[in-house]
């Protein structure tokens, strides 16, 4: 064993060996494993070369890697690497919870969910994505539920931030037997506002030049904030953000049930 092989670490290999490739070619190059010496003859080491001893269990999986939840383990840790060092940042190792959703994950969803059901183009959809992820802080993620800045009880609620329509909204979900904290009640009301009310946007964002012009007509129309709390600068830029998510369209071809008559909100 030459002295770069040593000292071992807890799996029998050299230290100096950070990755599953330097591995495999440390076995492919050693002579002791090489040859061509059964292994029932092969004789163990004795003195300096009985280097390895079995590790304890706590080395088994030691720091940030030992403390992910069950679930990132092996997908955001890079465990090709030997190293004891943590790949990614801490906070990617916190579980997701019901109300901590990853922000983009909600984004993508929406935006697809009103390309294919209401038949939006990509522009109409990014827009409302972007005004929702501005209103919601993250679709919950920063306040840590959907209630107006966190407070339970708040004077508006979901991804809208619904306020004089938020007791609409509860009605409607309680009448679907969803909670009103999850996607398929949030989004559920949204597209039955656009299909059933809520007529003001449609004509407006049909003609909007840009995202960021129709991005405006969402809020204007829509959301209807206090003019002087808008922050447009802040939904323009999330929903330039969700126009760079995959568009529907284009992964899968929206079909259309009569070419002339448009897409079905807009009738």
């Amino acid at each position: 064993m030459a002295k770069q092989d040593k000292p071992l670490n807890s799996m029998g290999l050299p230290v100096r060996i950070q990755s599953v490739r330097e591995a495999i070619k440390y076995f492919d190059e050693n002579p002791t494993l090489t040859s061509s010496t059964p292994i029932a003859d092969a004789k163990a080491p004795r003195g300096e070369g009985a280097q390895f001893r079995p590790p304890r269990t706590g080395d088994l999986m030691g720091g940030d890697l030992r403390k992910a939840p069950m679930h990132f383990r092996g997908t955001l840790t890079d465990t090709t690497r030997f190293g004891k060092e943590p790949q990614v940042s801490a906070d990617r190792l916190n579980a997701i919870t019901p109300h901590d959703k990853l922000s983009d994950n909600i984004a993508l969803r929406l935006k697809r969910d009103l390309q294919r059901d209401l038949m939006m183009t990509e522009q109409d959809a990014a827009a409302f994505v972007g005004n929702f992820d501005h209103e919601s802080g993250g679709f919950g993620r920063v306040f840590g539920n959907l209630w107006q800045n966190g407070r339970v009880g708040g004077n508006a609620y979901g991804y809208p931030q619904w306020d004089d329509r938020r007791e609409a909204f509860f009605n409607w979900a309680k009448e679907q037997g969803l909670p009103p904290e999850s996607y398929e009640a949030n989004y559920g009301f949204i597209k039955h506002e656009l299909l059933n009310g809520e007529q003001g946007v449609r004509k407006p964002l049909s003609s909007a030049k840009d995202i960021d012009h129709a991005t405006y007509v969402v809020a204007d129309k829509y959301e209807r904030p206090n003019s002087a709390k808008m922050k447009l600068g802040e939904r323009q830029e999330f929903a330039r953000r969700a126009l760079e998510l995959p568009d529907y369209a284009v992964e899968t071809p929206v079909p259309m049930h009569n070419p002339n008559s448009g897409p079905p909100w807009r009738r």
